[in-house]
C-alpha cells in the first residue's frame, strides 16, 4: 500500500522546508554576542512558518465545509 499525492506532497514538503529553514540556514548566521539567540528565533520563526503551512493543507485536503445549493439556484455553464 502505498502512499497517495498528498502524502507524498506533505512528506516532500517537509523535507524540502525543514532542509532548507532549519539545517542551512542556522549556519549562515555570523558568530557573534547574540547569534544564538538569532539561530533560536529562525528555527521558532520556520517552525511557526512551517506549522501553517502544514494546517492550511491539512485543512483543504478534507474540508469540513461542503458548498451547499439552495432550490432556486441553477447550474448554468457558459
Amino acid at each position: 500500500m502505498g502512499l497517495s499525492e498528498d502524502g507524498k506532497t506533505l512528506i516532500i514538503g517537509t523535507a524540502i522546508f525543514f532542509g532548507l529553514a532549519i539545517v542551512i540556514l542556522p549556519f549562515t548566521i555570523l558568530c557573534g554576542k547574540q547569534s544564538g539567540l538569532i539561530r533560536t528565533m529562525t528555527i521558532l520563526t520556520a517552525l511557526c512558518c512551517w506549522s501553517m503551512w502544514i494546517l492550511v493543507f491539512i485543512s483543504q485536503i478534507n474540508p469540513l465545509a461542503k458548498p451547499q445549493r439552495t432550490e432556486g439556484e441553477s447550474c448554468t455553464i457558459q
